[in-house]
């Protein structure tokens, strides 16, 4: 850890900080330093860039690792087809093992008491009554991915912890991001921001991402590749980064 705390410090960050705070940071200190509204020194403006975009990089990687196969057969078996995005692991074997996004689907979804997907809706439904930020979570896995909402309103209904709800969310969020379009934070907002719009044409731009970092593995340099592709896409890079000016 003595290696990424210089990292976290770049961000103004302690070890303890996760992925949405090094986001959150990111966007703020990327806004403040970017050479368009940075009202210092060139060089200042143009060194805490590098800096920042370093310390992105790295902690973004650190947090994706556990999440990625230990020995992939292949460069690009991290990456699977997001057009068919489903829930198909293989369960664990009992709760102890559930280590994974997958051994955690299958403990929740294959439970006796919320195996039917009507049920664990109905179920769900009266348990989110008095906690309404439920739902909302549930709202917006499903922009994700419909069996990743319905894994999520499972493992809900399983721990009855509602308070851990949103750890919950984070982890099937950042998860799912990661499997289908790798670890780099930039791409991540990318198809995060396309998947939410709600809509048939953004979904097909985010499904065409993933079939590009499928087929070529992630790109060397992810701010150029997202550039390109928000280009060639005709995505409003401020719509995606921010509104006053970029991230990156």
């Amino acid at each position: 850890m003595n290696r990424l705390t210089r990292y976290y410090s770049v961000l103004g960050l302690t070890p303890s900080a996760g992925i949405d705070m090094i986001k959150t940071n990111y966007r703020q200190l990327a806004k403040k330093f970017h050479p368009d509204t940075f009202t210092g020194s060139k060089d200042v403006s143009q060194r805490m860039m590098c800096d920042l975009n370093e310390a992105m990089r790295i902690l973004s990687e650190a947090h994706a690792r556990p999440f990625l196969e230990e020995k992939p057969v292949s460069p690009f078996h991290n990456f699977e087809d997001f057009e068919n995005a489903g829930i198909n692991f293989k369960a664990a074997k009992n709760k102890k093992d559930a280590h994974n996004l997958g051994d955690e689907i299958n403990n929740a979804m294959g439970s006796g008491k919320y195996s039917s997907d009507r049920r664990v809706e109905k179920t769900f439904k009266k348990f989110s009554e008095f906690n309404p930020e439920l739902s909302q979570l549930k709202a917006r896995l499903a922009k994700l991915s419909v069996p990743l909402a319905q894994a999520f309103m499972a493992q809900v209904l399983e721990t009855q912890e509602q308070s851990k709800a949103s750890d919950v969310f984070k982890r099937f969020r950042d998860s799912f991001l990661i499997k289908y379009f790798g670890s780099s934070i930039i791409i991540q907002l990318l198809a995060e921001y396309l998947l939410n719009k709600g809509k048939k044409s953004e979904r097909e731009k985010a499904i065409r991402l993933n079939t590009s970092i499928k087929l070529n593995g992630m790109p060397r340099d992810a701010k150029a590749f997202v550039r390109e592709f928000m280009k060639k896409h005709s995505i409003n890079e401020s719509e995606v980064y921010g509104k006053k000016t970029k991230s990156f």
